[in-house]
């Protein structure tokens, strides 16, 4: 769990109304525990079949553009014919 870190003077009244009277140090955890942290609220509010959708999206898009790239002096020549 993170440590809590208590207000310095240096903390204005407008931090103090909009964060309130402590904060978590968040460097003070191990890579894994923040990953975990973090992950955990994504995945409350991640719609998992819509990232599903979303990611198969992005894996053909990735796909055709990876295939125009190793054909790219054909690509290249066939837009310039067009104009």
């Amino acid at each position: 769990m993170p440590r809590i870190c208590y207000v310095e003077k240096s903390f204005n009244d407008e931090h103090l109304s909009k964060h309130g009277r402590s904060s978590w140090e968040l460097d003070a955890l191990d890579p894994a525990t923040l990953d975990a942290l973090i992950q955990a609220q994504i995945d409350q509010w991640r719609d998992d079949s819509l990232w599903a959708a979303d990611t198969t999206v992005m894996e053909q898009q990735r796909s055709l553009l990876t295939a125009v790239s190793e054909q790219w002096d054909d690509v290249a020549a066939f837009v310039g014919e067009s104009e």
